[in-house]
């Protein structure tokens, strides 16, 4: 069956995190108590990525739910990244290729509508190896 790929967008606690102490108070039954729980035990859906403007936060989500993708918001330096593969004219193509720079400027703008900024990137955590999907 193919599964639906989710990110949970906002780490804290309705996203991802809950606190031991609320955890233990809960009856049996009551969970899951928040967004990526909610997800994984869900047998449609896929938990294969997180934002969060918190670093913390997504990085602790990340080792607790063993997701290796995650977006950061690139809004600021979108720009530099552009003016950076100016740099390598000879390997860029014109647009409508992939390779070309109003591809890449397009394809962080499109994340970010995804998640809520201007422009975002997708990061990879390199301790988790390549698991067959991506964002």
């Amino acid at each position: 069956m193919n599964k639906l790929k989710a990110a949970v967008i906002g780490c804290g606690r309705i996203g991802t995190y809950t606190r031991p102490e609320l955890r233990i108070s809960l009856p049996d039954g009551s969970l899951p108590v928040n967004h990526a729980e909610a997800i994984l035990a869900n047998e449609k859906l896929q938990l294969i990525a997180l934002c969060d403007i918190n670093d913390e936060n997504m990085m602790r989500a990340s080792k607790t739910y063993g997701v290796a993708y995650w977006f950061e918001d690139i809004s600021e330096v979108l720009h530099l990244k552009s003016q950076a593969l100016n740099a390598y004219q000879s390997e860029m193509r014109k647009w409508l290729h992939s390779r070309s720079i109003q591809a890449v400027e397009s394809l962080a703008k499109w994340r970010g509508a995804s998640v809520g900024c201007e422009a975002a990137s997708v990061r990879i955590e390199s301790g988790f190896g390549w698991r067959g999907v991506a964002p």
